[in-house]
């Protein structure tokens, strides 16, 4: 095609709707685009000549000759102070989101942040505004973009205020053919969640499995992940055996038929 043709097709698909990935591989090196619509994380770096991308950053451990770990990073993850940035806890791997964009060119990897969004500010409500109407119908539109099947579909129901809310929209899209499930805290915390756990499943009819957190601490060598986690991951991983062993050890389960992922 002409390099007229070539940019237009280039514009077009960096503006999809979608969630996307662009890979452009050109005389002056190989570029990643990220979309604007909530493309997955991938991680990169530049090893040998050679671009990698992988969205499991563990993959990646072979392929920087150095591992070693970026002290600004691992401090804020370890103070649980994240920032929105390319940086990642290992020197040498940068975070690709929404709108970012890698460069590699003769060796060099270069990655470069978004422009900053525009933001507006909040309007002065109106005194009859109907605001729980407006939540629900808001929520519903975002869960309608989501392509799930209710009948193999888990709900984590921490009990919490979000997880209560997306767990009662999809009992009133779907029923009670949803399944349940969270990890119970100890102590007062614990026995407050129990009781608003007991109410919404009563409620909606959800099938829950229950499990003490206490059994299942997530640096507990008896239940580690068979697969490495990097440190962006949520700590608590389901796998086969785990599943296996958590179904049989349910705590004050409604229904043990059910395991979910915490």
């Amino acid at each position: 095609m002409s390099a007229r043709d070539y940019d237009e097709a280039v514009i077009a698909a960096g503006a999809w709707e979608g969630a996307h990935h662009l890979i452009e591989i050109t005389s002056n090196g190989t570029t990643v685009s990220t979309g604007a619509h909530a493309p997955a994380p991938i991680y990169v770096t530049a090893h040998g000549g050679t671009l990698h991308g992988p969205w499991d950053v563990t993959r990646l451990r072979s392929e920087i000759p150095h591992q070693n770990l970026d002290s600004i990073e691992t401090a804020r993850l370890l103070a649980l102070t994240g920032h929105y940035s390319t940086r990642t806890a290992w020197q040498g791997i940068s975070l690709l989101t929404e709108r970012s964009r890698a460069w590699l060119h003769d060796g060099e990897l270069r990655v470069r942040m978004p422009t900053p969004a525009r933001h507006d500010e909040p309007r002065e409500l109106a005194w009859d505004a109907p605001v729980l109407d407006g939540s629900e119908r808001l929520l519903d539109a975002v869960l309608a973009d989501h392509h799930y099947v209710p009948g193999q579909t888990g709900v984590e129901l921490s009990e919490g205020m979000d997880s209560s809310n997306v767990a009662i929209s999809l009992a009133s899209r779907h029923g009670d053919v949803l399944a349940s499930g969270a990890l119970i805290q100890e102590g007062a915390a614990g026995e407050q969640q129990q009781r608003r756990r007991a109410a919404m499943i009563r409620y909606a009819g959800f099938r829950d499995t229950a499990l003490r957190a206490f059994d299942y601490l997530s640096m507990d060598p008896q239940h580690a992940p068979r697969m490495p986690l990097g440190p962006h991951e949520e700590i608590y991983i389901a796998s086969e055996p785990w599943l296996a062993r958590s179904t049989k050890r349910s705590w004050k389960p409604t229904n043990s038929s059910a395991a979910c992922s915490a």
